[in-house]
């Protein structure tokens, strides 16, 4: 069952800490979530329901407090508790200037993922499977996960950002099998939007392609050792930035001594053929139009010719 989401309270809660500490926000989501698993043409697995959760976060005298819950009604506990802490604590954190921001960023759906019967959602995964049962296809497993929910972020600095948010995604896996081994196919589609990025799909293609790099996969040779030049499939050069640089890009883990990016701003990392952009506001599977800190999204370089520039 979906949670109406009360900025009347939040906005009381954020009132009632905020005249304690230099700054405070508060974080708020609701969400309906499906995920169902399909093996070898079989529903697996199905799971259907909804999640909640606030977090309250103040920093006082330099230091951070922080306390959450999945109970709206004991946000006033939840906001004594990030005061306890935050007092209990000694450190020297500074706020960067940020922009203050109200907006009501609406669903950008055509198709409402809550107005999708699984059984629909099941034909989807079944025309898919089916698909790929090609010769030398000895397993398939398909995966659909979507969430449809409501973000809220608050913070004393006169911030009010509300964002009504859809993900997306169909995942399909082909195990081919030979004398010669077993080899894997993969392919995947989705979106933050509604159901339409699945039925805009060609599935009986996304079903074949899988399961036929499985089956080439079987008759491939090992390249030889060495290096040499090379042309890279977009898709696994996604993953290699993901990867390399994504995550070493992380603040969390720059703050952790745990990236080998860090102390490195300003220093070629890569080929001067190399810019990698993070953009959260590009139409894709990972948009969102504000961050949890309710800074707008826009592209962000962290590579420019081989120079880290940005995290």
């Amino acid at each position: 069952m979906k949670t109406e989401l009360d900025l009347d309270l939040l906005g009381k809660t954020l009132e009632s800490v905020e005249k304690h500490v230099d700054y405070a926000d508060i974080r708020v989501n609701e969400s309906q979530n499906t995920v169902i698993v399909m093996k070898d043409g079989k529903i697996q697995e199905i799971r259907s329901g909804s999640d909640l959760g606030a977090c309250i976060r103040v920093l006082k005298q330099g230091a951070w407090g922080f306390s959450y819950t999945t109970r709206l009604d004991r946000l006033d506990h939840v906001a004594e508790s990030a005061l306890k802490l935050a007092r209990a604590l000694s450190s020297d954190v500074e706020l960067a200037p940020a922009e203050i921001g109200t907006d009501k960023v609406t669903s950008n759906a055509r198709i409402k993922l809550s107005d999708v019967s699984l059984e629909d959602k099941k034909l989807v995964m079944s025309e898919v499977e089916q698909a790929a049962n090609l010769d030398k296809v000895v397993s398939t497993t398909v995966n659909y996960v979507d969430a449809e929910g409501t973000s809220i972020f608050l913070n004393s600095e006169g911030s009010s950002i509300t964002m009504e948010e859809n993900r997306v995604a169909l995942f399909l896996n082909a195990v081919a099998a030979s004398e010669n081994g077993i080899q894997f196919g993969h392919k995947s589609t989705g979106g933050a939007k509604g159901f339409e990025v699945i039925e805009s799909e060609d599935l009986e293609l996304m079903g074949r392609t899988a399961a036929s790099k499985a089956v080439r996969l079987l008759d491939a040779s090992l390249p030889p050792s060495g290096r040499y030049p090379i042309i890279m499939d977009p898709e696994l050069t996604g993953v290699f930035i993901h990867e390399a640089v994504g995550h070493a890009s992380e603040a969390d883990l720059i703050l952790q001594n745990d990236s080998i990016l860090k102390g490195k701003m300003e220093a070629s990392i890569g080929s001067p053929l190399v810019t990698i952009v993070d953009d959260a506001s590009m139409d894709a599977f990972g948009y969102y139009a504000y961050d949890a800190e309710g800074v707008k999204t826009s592209e962000n370089v962290l590579v420019q010719d081989g120079t880290l520039v940005s995290l």
